[in-house]
């Protein structure tokens, strides 16, 4: 019995996996809620904006309001927070790779030894010598 209430809540049509959660009835109800809380937040950020700046706290008025404007703007627009994330990842993604571009990934064990001003330079090494597998034996008979 729980289990189709909780299809029924998502609002399932078979589908589920290739629609948007917000596109769901649960996902309306939930971002409708959302908008109402963010207007709230706005309006008690104005009145407590008006009351420090009659006070004589511009500053933290302004940083009041300023707060609750971005919190109000992912209240009434929650795509706001998944495209964040992937925009996050996708620069998380680009620094690793930079990172993994600049290190020589095809030797990592060579480590590099910096130079010092009226320093020798090292002469070149010679790179570890590489084993080839051992070659078949003849065949039989020859």
């Amino acid at each position: 019995m729980f289990n189709n209430i909780i299809i029924i809540a998502a609002d399932f049509n078979g589908t589920i996996g290739k629609t948007s959660f917000w596109d769901t009835g649960l996902g309306n109800i939930l971002k409708t809620a959302m908008g109402v809380v963010g207007i709230l937040v706005v309006v008690y950020a104005v009145l407590k904006g008006v009351k420090n700046v009659a006070s004589g706290k511009v500053a933290d008025a302004v940083k009041g309001i300023i707060g609750a404007v971005l919190l109000a703007a992912v209240l009434f627009n929650p795509l706001l927070i998944e495209n964040a994330i992937k925009a996050g990842g996708k620069v998380i993604s680009a620094a690793i790779e930079t990172v993994a571009s600049i290190g020589d990934s095809s030797n990592p064990g060579t480590p590099t030894t910096p130079t010092t001003p009226g320093a020798t330079t090292p002469g070149a090494t010679t790179p570890p010598a590489t084993t080839s597998p051992a070659a078949p034996p003849p065949p039989a008979g020859s």
